[in-house]
């Protein structure tokens, strides 16, 4: 009876180790998320920062910031027409939206906001639930 206990528990901790493993987000793979979301982002014309990554176990997150010559109104115009149907808006004021992704088991965040320069702050997360 006992060994039958052990067995199921290790079966249950080897199962629940592998899925960690395999769904857990590879560097490779958020490089090229970042990449792809960092061109979603960027209008033509327009100059950004280099990406400031930081990671967790669970997360990966990407800081920048873009400098468009455009108003937050027309930049928030023109990024609807880039996400609309890819990210919902999760919320949005008067200087800052937060959109959001959801795959399976990954949550996809991008949160844009107007600096006092006009310029726009992007954080961009990927993390797991």
């Amino acid at each position: 009876m006992r060994r039958t206990i052990r067995a199921i528990v290790s079966v249950l901790i080897l199962s629940l180790l592998f899925y960690l493993i395999i769904t857990t987000e590879s560097p490779n793979r958020f490089n090229q998320l970042l990449i792809q979301n960092y061109e979603l982002l960027l209008p033509d014309g327009a100059e950004a920062t280099v990406p400031l990554v930081t990671k967790t176990d669970w997360s990966r997150t990407a800081e920048w910031t873009i400098n468009t010559n455009q108003s937050w109104q027309e930049y928030r115009i023109w990024l609807n027409n880039q996400v609309g149907g890819t990210y919902r808006v999760l919320s949005e004021t008067e200087r800052e939206i937060s959109l959001r992704k959801t795959y399976h088991s990954e949550i996809y965040d991008i949160k844009l906001s107007v600096e006092e320069d006009g310029n726009i702050h992007v954080v961009y997360s990927l993390s797991l639930w």
